[in-house]
Formats: C-alpha cells, structure tokens, sequence
C-alpha cells in the first residue's frame, strides 16, 4: 500500500484543488467561448444574409440597366429612321415645290400668252366692226 506523509497528503490536496479550480476555469473558458462563437456565427449568417439580398438587388439592377439599355438601342434605331424619314419627306416636298413652281411659271405664261391673244382678237374684232361701220356710213 501506498502510505503519504501528511505533508503529501496536503500538497496533493492543495494540488487536486487547484486542478479542479483549473479545470472549472477551463471549462468556463470554453462555454464562454462557444458562446462567442455562437454570436459570430449569428453575425456571420446576418453579413451573409445582407450579401446574398446586396448581390439580388445588384443582379436586378444589372438586368434593369440591360433592359434601359436595350430601350435606349430601339430608340435611337427609331430615331435613325425618324431622321431618315424626315429627310426624304424633305426632299420630296423639295421636288413637289420645283414641280409646283415649274407648273406655275407655265400657267402663268401660258395665261399671259391668252390674255394676248384675246387682246389681239378683241382689238380685230374692233377693227373689223369699225370696218363694217364705216363701210355702213358710206352706203
């Protein structure tokens, strides 16, 4: 058998004890420290949740700027052809304004050219008439 000395007997009580109180702190230690790791897990899993709806709402703005994007290609392919458009309405109200102005000046010389000639045979018809009149007057 195994006989202690009380002085032994006291150093190994004294030690069990600090052992325990060692122990005890140690597992404090650890609880405490789940705990803390529970909370930064918490923290981490909130971070994580605010990335994820940062990265959707990022991701839906990119598809919105895709979409703006796309409008703005047909508008300005609209406006392309709206200028397109203008410009022949343009030239072809130019070409219908030479044809009216050609038109005119051609009624209005040819009306000119009537109005002379109608001149000229209301003056024969004068002529002849004082002709007969004269003629009359002898007889």
């Amino acid at each position: 058998m195994l006989s202690l000395d009380p002085k032994q007997g006291l150093v190994a009580a004294i030690t069990l004890i600090f052992a325990g109180f060692g122990a005890k702190t140690l597992a404090d230690s650890f609880w405490s420290g789940h705990t803390d790791v529970e909370a930064i897990n918490a923290a981490l899993d909130k971070i994580n949740g605010q990335i994820q709806t940062k990265n959707k709402a990022l991701a839906d703005a990119k598809t919105a700027l895709t979409d703006k994007q796309n409008e703005l290609t047909t508008a300005q392919q609209n406006l392309t052809t709206a200028q397109q458009d203008l410009t022949n309405s343009k030239a072809q109200v130019t070409a219908l304004q030479q044809q009216y102005n050609t038109l005119k000046n051609q009624y209005d010389t040819d009306t000119s050219s009537l109005q002379q000639q109608i001149q000229q045979k209301i003056t024969e018809g004068n002529e002849k008439v004082a002709a007969k009149q004269t003629e009359l007057a002898a007889k």
